[in-house]
């Protein structure tokens, strides 16, 4: 190194010190904790984006907290039943078989985002490649209703259109579980179902068993 540049180096230093010294002891011990906060952040992954993070895995067949109702998750199939009500361009349903029961005090509808398929299974609507579901049906008595009363719990299935039956893997579903809250606008002066966000992923099992309410609904 230069001698020019050592020397400016050394004044630097120097310069430097006598500003640090300048510094109130308060003033380090206030960053110091805040250079702890922000370490233990970043390693807990708290700065990663919510894309980023792992979430829990939580197993098909047992009862989970989607924010406003419990679901149960039981299996998925694919169909050409209830072929009537496809939308043009569709060959088949996809069809997710659930247990739900409200935890709200009033009656409130179904939430369509229950789960989250993985992006180009089921026919885009409107750019979006993981689109809710079209469907919703009472397993009880075939009903498209979408009443969900205090504490009674509906088996209900939720169909997907699918441009081809093979677009549908037959050996799992991964998906990523929804929390969902019913919530009011005053904008709209309405209800609705609002702050959707995975919490968890999930592999739903596949079924060659239809639900019998859906046998033999048109083709």
């Amino acid at each position: 190194m230069a001698v020019g540049t050592a020397t400016r180096v050394r004044d630097a230093v120097v310069r430097a010190r006598a500003v640090l010294r300048r510094v109130p002891r308060w003033a380090w011990i206030a960053g110091g904790s805040i250079a702890v906060v922000l370490l233990a952040t970043w390693a807990l992954g708290g700065f990663a984006d919510a894309e980023g993070r792992v979430r829990p895995v939580w197993q098909a067949g047992e009862a989970h907290d989607h924010g406003q109702v419990i679901a149960t998750i039981h299996d998925y199939t694919v169909t050409t039943e209830e072929g009537q009500y496809l939308p043009d361009g569709a060959a088949a349903w996809l069809v997710v078989r659930a247990s739900i029961v409200s935890t709200d005090d009033e009656t409130i509808v179904y939430p369509r985002e229950l789960v989250e398929l993985p992006a180009g299974i089921a026919i885009p609507e409107d750019d979006d490649l993981s689109p809710d579901a079209t469907h919703l049906i009472d397993l009880d008595d075939g009903r498209r209703t979408y009443q969900l009363h205090p504490d009674l719990p509906l088996e209900v299935a939720y169909l997907w259109p699918l441009a081809d039956p093979d677009d549908a893997p037959r050996d799992g579903l991964p998906v990523e579980a929804i929390e969902t809250l019913w919530i009011f606008s005053p904008s709209s002066n309405a209800w609705h179902w609002g702050g959707a966000e995975p919490v968890a992923t999930m592999t739903i099992p596949y079924t060659d068993e239809l639900p019998e309410v859906l046998r033999g609904g048109g083709g």
